[in-house]
């Protein structure tokens, strides 16, 4: 079981991870690498990088954190339709909307690596990661890089409120987006 402490995570780590995530975006966000890198010596945080976000590289960059959770970024149509219409963009609505109801919720001591951690700031969804094991999950910062982390070792925006789910399958999700689409 989590300490509240863990649960809410560190505060002041969560706040400076919000001020990096904020201020080093598009041709800088690279910097946010080295500067996560150096509160370690500070917070001694579990946070690694699993892939860097390369401005230029639409598969490294150009989706977020729900395209990446729920595989969206795997899917060729996703690029294809992305490209036609740039305002598709899955949301913490479209996660709710088109995706929420076809994923059981389990408890969180019942996790097992892959499954679905979302994030919520009341009813909203305003994260969401891959459950990797061991209260750590691997998650896409807004549009730069994929990180593993411990499970509120997240920028503070991203909220401290955590439900686990069974991850509906590819084509379900495929077809959730086809229809968004069809809708936008």
């Amino acid at each position: 079981m989590l300490s509240k402490t863990q649960k809410a995570g560190n505060a002041d780590l969560r706040r400076q991870l919000q001020q990096i995530t904020d201020e080093f975006t598009g041709l800088v966000v690279q910097l946010q690498i080295q500067r996560i890198e150096r509160l370690r010596g500070e917070w001694n945080h579990r946070i690694t990088l699993v892939e860097p976000a390369i401005v230029g590289d639409p598969r490294t960059y150009d989706f977020n954190c729900h395209a990446f959770t729920f595989r969206l970024h795997e899917l060729q149509v996703f690029w294809e339709l992305c490209r036609l219409k740039p305002e598709l963009w899955p949301t913490g609505t479209f996660v709710s909307n088109r995706l929420l109801a076809a994923m059981a919720r389990i408890r969180r001591t019942h996790a097992v690596q892959g499954n679905v951690v979302l994030y919520f700031d009341g009813n909203r969804i305003a994260h969401s990661g891959v459950f990797a094991g061991r209260n750590v999950v691997e998650s896409k910062w807004g549009t730069a890089h994929r990180w593993r982390h411990g499970v509120f070792e997240v920028p503070s925006s991203y909220s401290s409120a955590t439900r686990y789910f069974r991850p509906p399958s590819l084509e379900h999700v495929r077809a959730a987006f086809l229809e968004f689409a069809k809708a936008a």
